[in-house]
């Protein structure tokens, strides 16, 4: 039986029925010689909007200069990746004859004019082999050639038709495409909204050039104060004369000669004619707002100064160009370069852009005014999105203007020590003047790191959880055809075999300092001034558990398909089901991370008490409101032998998203 496939046009018309065997596949350079589509014919006289607009062409010229001056950069983390990348390689010289600039700039130009632009991924040899998954170049393709495929039954995009004859499946190109409530698949163009006001002004435009080449001045007549009898012929061949000499800008200004008692009265125009010039200036600031161009950066500077110049300049970049090239960073992402390399993420940097560095200092001051009543330079950073690695050392300390003072430490009791042997080691023997103060430092220490330690297990695991969602939702749509269970199922459980081990990949440096400073923290308290000896074997007992979350998420999504075959739902409605499950896992990073930092820290540093003869330990609180009652009640039991169980049954802080910890008792 022949399936065949509808054709749209740009507002979701169906134009066509296309049989897929009348389709001719061209994989070689022929396809870009293709003969373009004709302008866009908008109604009334314009059919070529930049060539006879002059707003028009200068507003789509704006937008597509301006945007490529915000350089594409790749990061690993926070890390820039190597310059030599093959995706950097492929940006800085996306085809034979392209420039970075010309292919954010052509796209930008497309996108302003059309709502929605395409890059062609030509296939490169490496992919045709399956050793590589980078194209061989990106080209930009009109969108007017292309045309959408779809399903008549499923009413699902199944590729598109380049120039009606040339077949493109839909992982071979990148479509960027602006909201269109009539066409789900295209994009909406503005230049539907102002058809009004092109033609308006294109036949203003006309008013006036006719109006010039009927004179260099207004209007004008002959007139005489005396009685005239000369035949009409003799005045027409006076007129034509008259018309000769002084009609049409080339022959503006030039001396006439009035004979017989004639004058030259000038006729002005009328309000109408007037009104109807005037009307251009407010047709021009229409077509302005809807491109999204400042009058200022057009070049319009009636009403404008300095100061006003600069900030629209900077609205400019804010409304038109950031969320034009933030929704195109949005699309290479995951249609390109999360398909080569899922660590990899391309962000466009804009703060090389001069009239935004303005904003970078206003933020900067933000973060100073901030920083002067106490929060820690981690926590801005992170708040702030500022981009900075996250300081190890110092990074969570808190500062209050008082000569610099670090409000976590309590300087007003200081610790009088002396020094004792452990088996060898010398151990200073700590006496402090104050009990609660030597809690409350200890307490703090611990929440500072525990806070730093936190953040990072956090953002790694988000992270993760977003990479493993894209899988999932990828090899979700190899069985889009499909409404079995089992191959629904297949499609995904095959990359399932190699998630824990990129779990532990991404989890295990975290897990590693943790661990270290769990045991440097133990070693502090006890006095001990040496290098520890890292305890792999909590590390290796916290992974196996940690990637327990896996096996959690697995039965989630196993049900997820389950329940959306039973219920006869499309891969899109399953899709949604395993978004929400990644919205929850994502959701509970926080728990996670803050349960298995505190759990590590606490049993390294408990082991390393044990180790170094500490007999007695007691457990701390962080202080606040958020502490449990039972956790509470094993603070107040006071000191207990190492490895007693406190009241809540722990020998150690280790319960879901506690923040307390234990403190060494030397006597």
């Amino acid at each position: 039986m022949t399936e065949y496939l509808a054709v749209l046009d740009h507002r979701g018309q169906q134009i066509k029925i296309v049989d897929p065997s009348d389709i001719k596949k061209d994989w070689s350079d022929n396809w870009k010689k293709g003969i373009e589509a004709n302008f866009l014919n908008v109604g009334g006289n314009v059919t070529s909007p930049m060539a006879q607009s002059y707003v028009i062409n200068r507003c789509v010229n704006l937008i597509a200069d301006t945007a490529p001056k915000a350089p594409l950069e790749f990061y690993r983390g926070m890390e820039k990746i190597e310059p030599n990348h093959q995706i950097v390689n492929l940006f800085r010289r996306p085809g034979k004859t392209t420039s970075y600039f010309e292919l954010i700039s052509k796209t930008a130009m497309y996108y302003a004019l059309y709502g929605e632009a395409f890059f062609y991924m030509n296939q490169s040899i490496g992919q045709s082999q399956g050793t590589s998954n980078i194209p061989a170049e990106l080209i930009v393709i009109d969108p007017r050639s292309m045309k959408e495929v779809i399903d008549p039954q499923t009413k699902m995009l199944k590729g598109w038709l380049f120039n009606n004859k040339i077949s493109i499946t839909v992982d071979e190109v990148i479509h960027l495409k602006s909201n269109n409530p009539y066409n789900v698949y295209r994009g909406l163009s503005v230049l539907d909204s102002i058809k009004f006001e092109m033609n308006t002004d294109y036949k203003a435009g006309q008013f006036q050039e006719r109006f010039f080449e009927a004179g260099a001045v207004p209007g004008f007549v002959l007139t005489t104060d005396k009685e005239d009898n000369t035949p009409e012929k003799e005045l027409r061949k006076y007129s034509n004369m008259w018309d000769a000499n002084h009609k049409g800008v080339s022959k503006s200004h030039k001396t006439a000669i009035l004979r017989g008692g004639m004058d030259f009265k000038v006729v002005g125009l009328t309000q109408k004619e007037m009104s109807f010039i005037e009307s251009r200036i407010m047709t021009r600031d229409i077509i302005l707002e809807t491109f999204g161009v400042p009058k200022a950066v057009f070049g319009a500077t009636e009403n404008v100064n300095r100061a006003t110049a600069e900030v629209q300049e900077r609205v400019f970049w804010e409304t038109t160009i950031q969320p034009f090239l933030l929704r195109l960073q949005a699309k290479i992402n995951a249609d390109l370069v999360w398909n080569v390399d899922q660590s990899i993420t391309a962000k466009f940097n804009f703060t090389k852009i001069p009239v935004l560095q303005n904003l970078y200092a206003e933020e900067v001051d933000s973060v100073w005014k901030l920083a002067q009543i106490g929060y820690s330079r981690n926590e801005l950073n992170e708040r702030f999105d500022l981009g900075f690695p996250v300081d190890i050392e110092t990074g969570d300390d808190k500062y209050m203007m008082m000569n610099l003072i670090n409000i976590d430490e309590d300087v007003r009791f200081e610790p009088t020590t002396d020094v004792k042997m452990i088996e060898g080691v010398e151990v200073k023997q700590i006496e402090y003047t104050d009990k609660d103060a030597r809690q409350r430092r200890v307490a703090k220490k611990f929440m500072r790191i525990h806070t730093r330690l936190e953040r990072v297990m956090k953002k790694k695991l988000y992270n993760y959880f977003e990479m493993q969602k894209r899988a999932v939702l990828r090899n979700l749509t190899k069985s889009v055809k499909s409404e079995n269970y089992n191959e629904i199922y297949s499609s995904v459980s095959g990359m399932w075999d190699k998630e824990n081990k990129q779990l532990v990949l991404a989890i295990a440096p975290v897990m590693k300092e943790v661990v270290e400073q769990g045991q440097s923290f133990a070693l502090e308290n006890i006095g001990i001034d040496r290098e520890i000896v890292f305890n792999e074997t909590v590390m290796l007992q916290k992974m196996n558990k940690i990637t327990k979350i896996n096996d959690t998420i697995w039965n989630r999504i196993k049900m997820n398909i389950r329940d959306g075959v039973n219920a006869g739902e499309t891969i899109d409605d399953i899709s949604n089901r395993i978004k929400e499950t990644y919205s929850m896992a994502k959701t509970r990073s926080l728990t996670i991370a803050r349960t298995e930092v505190t759990s590590a820290l606490n049993e390294s540093s408990l082991i390393e008490y044990k180790q170094n003869g500490v007999g007695k330990v007691e457990w701390l609180t962080s202080g606040d409101s958020d502490v449990r009652p039972e956790h509470q009640a094993n603070a107040d039991v006071g000191p207990l032998p190492i490895g007693s169980t406190f009241p809540s049954g722990e020998t150690y802080p280790s319960a879901v998203n506690c923040r307390c910890t234990i403190s060494p008792v030397i006597t």
